[in-house]
């Protein structure tokens, strides 16, 4: 995982690709899933991969992160407050856009990002 998440460091900012697996270790770290650094996809639960495409998509330089039907992506929204709190834990700077179905709103009560309505 800490590769997939260096690889965007070190193909668009030239960091070194041990310097960019530090920083992903150390991310992973701040929410408890350095277990998973060096574990394949196929390893991970679906809120490990939400959480490494989130930790990878901090690693660009747009000033936001959309999450489009994270339901699709985790297979159900059970525990998106948990999820959530862990993004705003490694997350210094973005703001951070949930667009999901308005059925789903339910789920994002106690949110802290904006939720935008799509149907």
């Amino acid at each position: 995982m800490c590769e997939n998440i260096a690889l965007i460091k070190a193909v668009h900012e030239n960091m070194s690709i041990s310097e960019a697996n530090t920083l992903a270790v150390e991310m992973l770290s701040m929410i408890g899933l350095q277990k998973i650094a060096y574990k394949r996809v196929e390893n991970c639960s679906k809120d490990e991969l939400l959480l490494v495409m989130f930790i990878r998509a901090l690693m660009t330089k747009e000033k936001s992160v959309i999450l489009k039907l994270p339901s699709e992506i985790i297979g159900g929204l059970f525990h998106i407050e948990n999820i959530l709190k862990d993004m705003r834990k490694v997350n210094t700077s973005k703001e951070i856009f949930v667009c999901d179905l308005v059925s789903s709103k339910a789920y994002y009560k106690e949110c802290e990002c904006h939720i935008e309505e799509s149907n």
